[in-house]
């Protein structure tokens, strides 16, 4: 499948970036990986768990993020989990409204024990029309795609 990567948005105030990769990995597997953060240090290079412990509904994250561009840490809210389908967390920088970071793993069973991973942040808030303009920014679908790619090479190692 074709990776589709986009970087758009619905207003000057809002700004998505998106990566679909198809895994071949049921997606019980795909979800493990995702939140199985006592492990993300065996196989990813840009997300890094600062805490422990499972990932709840309604909990906090604790999360860090590395790329070329830049490193920076940030705590953030589990908003939605349900098992095989979604995974998803909410973080603010400073106040909501300021620039606001929704991102989402969404799972779709596909033929043969295959998953399609859409991986999305949207950020929304005041600080968007200059952020949409930063490096780490026009790097952001470069980044999804390896993420991506890191998370299907794991869940298929998994699934053997």
């Amino acid at each position: 499948m074709n990776d589709p990567i986009h970087a758009g948005g619905g207003s000057m105030f809002s700004l998505t970036v998106e990566a679909v990769v198809d895994v071949s990995a049921p997606p019980a597997v795909v979800f493990e990986v995702l939140t199985d953060r006592d492990r993300w240090a065996e196989w990813s290079t840009m997300l890094v768990s600062l805490a422990t412990g499972p990932i709840v509904e309604g909990g906090s994250l604790a999360l860090g993020l590395r790329t070329p561009q830049a490193n920076y840490d940030f705590t953030a809210r589990v908003t939605r989990l349900a098992p095989n389908e979604v995974f998803e967390w909410l973080a603010k920088t400073g106040v909501r409204g300021v620039m606001d970071g929704r991102h989402r793993f969404e799972l779709s069973p596909l033929t043969e024990g295959r998953t399609r991973l859409r991986n999305v942040e949207t950020y929304s808030g005041l600080l968007v029309p200059l952020v949409r303009r930063t490096a780490s920014m026009r790097a952001a679908p470069e980044g999804f795609r390896a993420m991506n790619a890191e998370i299907a090479a794991r869940a298929e190692a998994l699934a053997g």
